[in-house]
């Protein structure tokens, strides 16, 4: 019986040790767990927060490529001196209106105009001159005309004006407006002491009868019959 007591009188005096290794085994595998847990749920917030910061960087990016685009077709269509339409603009902008007053029966008129004796201009004021005189016209036109009505340059001293619901008799009256404007215009500073006048020659499109090229010609006519009948003048045709 002794040996069996000292048996249980050993056990006894372990089973304390054994309890407290096994709650300290616990303890620590716990402990590795949790750390592993830290670790795994800080490395998922780093995957998530780079996920994040390329998708705003590509979207970034994709915004920085949408507005280069855009600024890059602005400027195609765009008069780099003016900033008004181009020919290339003005003339596209015409056949949507066009097809427009078409449909909906609908008058349009082309006003087209260029500063008389430009060349005088160039040679008393310089080229920079040159340039502020068409920069000024430019302005004092956009100025004149009404809400959806559009000038571009479409070369040199030359300038389209699109008037969308227009006939001839309204298109006569904004050109004239468009005239006076440029005429009292004093300027000053380097182009003191200039005055300049226009010529202007007006068309209303017959729709289904010809074409927009062709209406757009007779304008042209009618401005070549105000510039060789003095200049500073309205014609329509």
């Amino acid at each position: 019986m002794r040996p069996l007591l000292q048996f249980h009188a050993v056990n006894s005096a372990l089973l304390p040790a054994v309890a407290l290794a096994s709650s300290a085994g616990i303890a620590r595998h716990s402990a590795t767990i949790l750390e592993l847990q830290t670790r795994i749920d800080t490395l998922e917030w780093q995957v998530i927060t780079l996920g994040l910061v390329l998708f705003f960087l590509l979207a970034l990016l994709g915004l920085h490529q949408f507005y280069k685009k855009r600024r890059l077709h602005i400027l195609s269509m765009t008069d780099q001196l003016t900033k008004l339409p181009n020919r290339k603009h003005i003339l596209t902008f015409l056949g949507d209106q066009a097809k427009y007053s078409y449909e909906e029966g609908q008058p349009i008129s082309v006003i087209i105009f260029d500063i008389d004796h430009f060349k005088r201009v160039n040679d008393s004021h310089g080229h920079d001159g040159g340039d502020m005189a068409l920069k000024a016209v430019a302005n004092i036109a956009n100025q004149a005309l009404r809400r959806g009505d559009r000038v571009g340059r479409i070369g040199g001293e030359e300038f389209l004006v699109i008037l969308p619901g227009s006939d001839h008799r309204s298109a006569m009256e904004i050109a004239e407006r468009i005239r006076r404007s440029v005429e009292a215009t004093e300027f000053s500073g380097q182009l003191a002491g200039l005055r300049m006048t226009i010529s202007l020659g007006v068309s209303e499109w017959k729709a289904g009868v010809e074409s927009v090229d062709t209406f757009v010609k007779r304008a042209g006519l009618a401005l070549a019959e105000a510039s060789n009948s003095g200049c500073n003048k309205v014609m329509e045709k």
